[in-house]
This record gives C-alpha cells, sequence and structure tokens, in this order.
C-alpha cells in the first residue's frame, strides 16, 4: 500500500478528453450559434452528424454548457489511445454513446458514467453528447471514474493548440529590383502540431503598401509554415496576415 492510498488519496488517471471543462474557445464561439455538421465551437469539440448549438457563460473555472440542438462530438488521438477498458463520466442531466475503434460514434445515448470494453490500442475512440448540461468530461483508462481535474488554462491551451491555433504577422521589407519579386517568411508553430495543417490567410486591411493583394503559403510542415507575397514594383514593401491554422480530427 502506498502512502497515498493509506491516508484515503487515490491519483487521478489522466484524461484523453482535451478541453472538458471548456475552457478555451479559440474560436470565439459565440452562445447559442447553430452550427452544421463538422463545425467547431469550442476547442476540440465539433458538432454531429445533424449539427448542433449550445449556450453557455464563459467562466475562468470550468464551464457549464447546455447543449440546446443536436450533438458535439470528441475524436481522441490515435497517439492518446493505449487500448483495452477505459470510462467515460461527465457531470450534467446531457446523455452520451461513443465510437469503439471508431471516429463516429453510435448506439444508445445513456448517462454517466459508461463503460467502455476492447478498445484496440492505437485507433480512434470518440464520444458524442447529447442535449443537456454538460461540463466536468473524463475519458480515462480502467473501469472506475476518478474525479475530473481541472488544468491550469496554459496547459489546456497548448494541448488545443496541437489541433487548432490563430496568429498572425507583419511584414516589412525593400526591394531595389523589378515588380514580381518576392518574400517568403517562416511561421513557427510552438508546440508543433499534430499534421501539417490547413491554414487559411486572410490580408490584415491598412497594412500593404507596394505588395499583392494576397499571401501563399511557400511550403508547410507541422512545425513551420512559409508565407510568402509578392511586390508590386520596386521599393518599400510592408504587409500584414492573420490566419487559422487546423489539425483537427
Amino acid at each position: 500500500m502506498t502512502l497515498q492510498t493509506a491516508l484515503g488519496y487515490v491519483p487521478s488517471n489522466p484524461n484523453l478528453i482535451i478541453n472538458g471543462g471548456f475552457t478555451v474557445n479559440q474560436r470565439v464561439y459565440t452562445t447559442g450559434t447553430a452550427l452544421a455538421a463538422g463545425v467547431f465551437a469550442h476547442d476540440r469539440w465539433k458538432a454531429g452528424a445533424a449539427g448542433g448549438a449550445y449556450s453557455f457563460t464563459q467562466l475562468n473555472s470550468p464551464t457549464t454548457i447546455t447543449i440546446t440542438a443536436g450533438t458535439f462530438i470528441q475524436v481522441i488521438d490515435t497517439k492518446n489511445v493505449q487500448g483495452g477498458s477505459y470510462v467515460l463520466s461527465w457531470t450534467g442531466t446531457a446523455t452520451a454513446r461513443h465510437g469503439l475503434n471508431s471516429a463516429t460514434p453510435s448506439g444508445s445515448y445513456v448517462a454517466s458514467p459508461i463503460l467502455i470494453a476492447g478498445q484496440t490500442a492505437g485507433t480512434a475512440i470518440s464520444v458524442e453528447f447529447g442535449t443537456g448540461t454538460l461540463t466536468g468530461v473524463k475519458l480515462e483508462m480502467g473501469t472506475v471514474a476518478t474525479p475530473f481535474v481541472h488544468k491550469p488554462y496554459a496547459e489546456e491551451l497548448q494541448e488545443c493548440q496541437r489541433y487548432y491555433r490563430t496568429g498572425n504577422h507583419r511584414v516589412y521589407g525593400l526591394y531595389s529590383s523589378n515588380a514580381g519579386w518576392g518574400v517568403s517568411i517562416p511561421v513557427c508553430f510552438v508546440p508543433p502540431m499534430r499534421v501539417a495543417p490547413t491554414v487559411v490567410l486572410t490580408d490584415i486591411p491598412g497594412y500593404d503598401t507596394n505588395a499583392a493583394a494576397t499571401s501563399s503559403i511557400d511550403a508547410i510542415t507541422n512545425s513551420v509554415m512559409f508565407v510568402a507575397r509578392a511586390s508590386v514594383a520596386a521599393g518599400q514593401v510592408n504587409f500584414g496576415d492573420s490566419w487559422t491554422a487546423s489539425a483537427e480530427l
């Protein structure tokens, strides 16, 4: 017997759910907004096959959402799935189902907790919640649910940024040659993303001087992208972009 168990304290299992307390909202999902199937709201949570919507009041601590329409899904990264038995637990009136060895949940919706047996290591597992209140979502190895543990915000945000992040940059340059010359700048992803992300670049109005209207991606990996833009004439060139990068499941 360890000192911890002798004192009546059982350490909590690691939680495979990311943002189970709905504290990170990089997309700035607005309460009550209807979403189409597969569209993300709070980080790592996407609307199910019929879309979805929920209401909430954002807190600094774990936040309770109320799913008012449709469903919301989280797919667990296969690199985090060791296989065997898992238990899914949460607080609230929402019911849930799961996807065993699948990124698509199926079966009946039931109340917390849900025992999951026979999960294959390194394969997908997913959870889906229907209407009702929801917070403190936890998916852990074993057959006994342990208490939800609120992570520090910086830790939760960093885990979310493996799958989605936002940013912006501004570039100043000087071209002594003709129009058409360009610059390619590195933008690093720290920590690295799950895979090379899909990036959407948006020009920042008012920053452009002597630059082409839009930027492009020269090259990209899960840790860095190179953003390029051409000049329209010799001389000083300024431009800026905001961007989103998604490597979601």
